[in-house]
């Protein structure tokens, strides 16, 4: 525990330092340089200052940059959300930069649409397969520069960095169906202390450019209005050009400090993004969950339940997901789109007279007032036994069919409504054993 704790310390002092105190100290001490010509030695704060000697002075000094960087380092948040647009996006500028950006969208949607529809064109009249290959890079291209670094259209925010960390905030649900927001302190509880320093890295870095682009605004602020209230930088040309420049530079400073924010932010959602990818079953374990989710689908339903059930507690139609696949050891097992529809599957098996072949009947029922989507049948057989490619049918509705088999003895069922009922069939043959050696 304390080695636990010890490195924990030293990372988040070094996030401080680096994030925090760093942007601070300069911008204090540039502060100090360019506001002493402008401010006259009669404001008190000026004249308190020069009356201190070098050690009192670096003191005050010090103890400014340790107020300030706390005071800062408790404002990450608001100022975040601020670079984000989100105290401002109800506004007439927050709605125009909403609307350009969407118009942007989708004037690339468009464009995407119609080289795959050239394509499709082309490739119908079998024209020389260079030509398609270039337009399918540059509907690639269009793709990556109108999607990369932006959310859903209905979530875009009015600048580019709230675009770029909303992205990948969005990414876990889009991908898995998991709350980012709710699972985020869960998942880091079981990610690996190396990966978390190269978040917290990825995050400082963030922190700083972000920081120095808000204390270069507030500096070029401050001097603006020091200059125009007190008047001296109108003492002569040379003195109004070094105000001037100042100023100016600062405010290019604070712009040029928020753009290469941007892409620190997404250097920092690559890095939460890998969380979830690589993370997320340790998590489910950690949760308690043994389910052996076998399909992509069946990941998202089971994330969207849990999710759901921590932040709204138990569900008010039916009974909360198991923590385990009930049915583990069944020769049959059955999964449903969304989890915990009440199912009711019953089988059964008939061996012919050599032993050698199985007749499997399953019976599925929907006892549930909701639809079931996405039906997908699992066979376990047991070791020496194996599926007769070409058995399975499947009837409903007095109409017997086929059922797609999406991967080894697992077959597609399709969706069953409320009270219906359909029943699946196919084959099993033991498999031959030879013995080692034979002929």
């Amino acid at each position: 525990m304390p080695g636990i704790l010890a490195a924990v310390s030293g990372q988040f002092t070094k996030y401080l330092i680096l994030g925090t105190v760093l942007p601070v100290a300069i911008f204090v001490t540039l502060g100090l340089v360019f506001g002493q010509p402008i401010t006259p030695t009669s404001v008190p704060l000026v004249s308190g200052l020069q009356t201190l000697d070098k050690q009192w002075f670096t003191i005050t000094v010090t103890a400014t940059i340790v107020v300030l960087s706390g005071l800062l380092y408790n404002l990450n948040t608001p100022i975040i959300r601020l670079y984000e647009g989100y105290p401002w996006r109800g506004s007439a500028i927050g709605k125009w930069r909403i609307g350009q950006i969407q118009k942007r969208l989708n004037r690339a949607t468009q464009l995407r649409d119609r080289i795959k529809t050239a394509i499709d064109i082309l490739n119908k009249n079998q024209v020389d397969k260079n030509l398609v290959a270039q337009l399918q890079l540059r509907r690639t291209r269009v793709s990556v520069l109108t999607h990369s670094g932006l959310p859903s259209r209905s979530q875009i925010l009015p600048t580019r960095l709230g675009n770029a960390i909303k992205a990948f905030e969005e990414y876990p649900y889009l991908q898995y169906g998991m709350d980012a927001i709710t699972l985020w302190p869960r998942i880091v509880a079981v990610a690996s202390k190396d990966y978390l320093t190269g978040i917290d890295d990825a995050k400082t870095s963030l922190d700083f450019f972000l920081n120095a682009s808000f204390l270069s605004a507030m500096t070029s602020a401050v001097l603006l209005v020091a200059g125009l209230a007190f008047k001296r930088p109108f003492a002569n040309d040379l003195t109004f050009i070094f105000w001037a420049v100042e100023v100016a530079g600062l405010a290019m400073a604070s712009w040029l400090f928020y753009r290469s924010s941007i892409s620190r932010a997404a250097a920092w959602g690559e890095m939460v993004k890998g969380t979830f990818d690589l993370y997320r079953w340790a998590l489910l374990k950690q949760l308690g969950y043994s389910q052996k989710l076998v399909t992509r689908q069946s990941e998202r339903d089971t994330w969207r339940e849990i999710s759901q059930q921590i932040i709204y507690q138990d569900p008010a139609t039916r009974p909360p997901m198991p923590y385990e696949d009930t049915a583990s050891d069944e020769l049959v097992v059955v999964e449903t789109t969304p989890p915990g529809i009440d199912l009711r599957v019953v089988y059964g098996t008939k061996k012919n007279l050599l032993g050698t072949t199985l007749n499997l009947v399953c019976q599925v029922t929907n006892l549930d007032t909701r639809k079931a989507d996405d039906l997908v049948l699992r066979l376990k057989a047991k070791k020496g036994w194996d599926f007769v490619w070409g058995s399975a049918s499947l009837r409903r509705n007095d109409a017997t069919t086929n059922p797609p088999i999406s991967s080894n003895m697992q077959f597609d069922l399709g969706s069953l409504d409320p009270k219906q009922q359909m029943e699946f069939k196919c084959n099993l043959m033991r498999v031959p054993v030879f013995a080692e050696g034979g002929q």
